[in-house]
């Protein structure tokens, strides 16, 4: 929250996010300087450092795409100004292996990965495999003969099924048609949310130990949650997995953005009386004039 300082003199708030050079799993090898090349005004960087500290994220997802959805509908002209961004952290010494950690990490991210959707590390070979020739495969596959009537029994023997009048043929065609529509347009959904995740998660081999003194962070066994803004200032931190003692600061962050409150007001004020020190005034200076900010 606003008064996480961590054993420090100045609370994380008063500080700047360390800047890292990474790229994103949609881009392996275009580097990027890490928050200041990302998109938006203001970004939401989920910070994690393995595959544990990734998982308990997931966690704020539901609050996290309620913030999202609410700030677009309240700023439909710019709902581009806030952008959601997870930012993984590796040792130096795991470059090496980066292409694994980054390959598994897809997997993460999307365990169903979409049909006709290769791996970006990997290219999609369209010719044979390497030793498998169409001759050999014939061979090893046994042809299956269709079933057919006894020498003995004549042509017209077998069971006659009446044909289809061409009223049934088209009605037969309809739910055929439908569903495969909507099975294109599902799976071009999950086509783009796919490429969508891609695009928004990096990865930084960097010293973990130098980023965690320049950032005043305790250590990397838990994630960490900041609302960043175009200077790198830190203007909201959070850390660990979502539960109830954190309602209070997602009804901070809400209203560092201006959407107001949230519908659940007896959570928030539990997380208040619980809280060790009250929340101070601040506002971010977000798609508002610097008069209305200064007053």
């Amino acid at each position: 929250m606003a008064h996480l300082h961590f054993g420090a003199a100045v609370p994380v708030v008063f500080r700047l996010f360390p800047s890292v050079c990474g790229h994103s799993l949609s881009q392996p090898r275009t580097s990027l300087l890490l928050p200041d090349h990302l998109p938006g005004t203001l970004k939401l960087i989920l910070l994690s450092f393995n595959r544990r500290t990734f998982e308990e994220l997931k966690s704020w997802s539901s609050t996290l795409h309620s913030l999202q959805t609410q700030f677009a509908e309240k700023h439909p002209q710019s709902p581009e100004a806030l952008q959601t961004y997870q930012v993984v952290l590796r040792s130096r010494a795991a470059r090496p292996f980066g292409w694994f950690l980054e390959e598994r990490w897809r997997l993460l991210l999307f365990p169903d990965l979409p049909a006709g959707s290769p791996s970006l590390s990997s290219p999609l070979s369209t010719g044979p495999a390497s030793g498998c020739c169409p001759q050999r495969l014939s061979h090893r596959l046994p042809s299956r003969a269709a079933p057919s009537l006894p020498p003995s029994s004549p042509p017209w023997s077998g069971p006659r099924t009446r044909p289809p009048t061409p009223l049934e043929t088209d009605e037969q065609r309809l739910p055929l048609a439908e569903t495969k529509e909507t099975g294109e347009t599902g799976e071009a959904e999950r086509e783009a949310e796919y490429r969508r995740l891609l695009s928004s998660t990096f990865f930084a081999y960097v010293d973990r130990r130098a980023f965690l003194a320049k950032a005043c962070l305790p250590d990397c066994q838990r994630p960490y949650l900041f609302l960043v803004d175009e200077k790198n200032r830190i203007q909201w931190c959070e850390h660990e997995r979502f539960s109830e003692e954190k309602a209070f600061a997602a009804e901070e962050i809400r209203q560092l953005l201006g959407l107001g409150e949230t519908v659940d007001a007896r959570a928030i004020e539990a997380a208040k009386r619980d809280s060790e020190t009250a929340l101070e005034a601040r506002s971010v200076p977000l798609l508002t004039s610097r008069e209305d900010a200064k007053s």
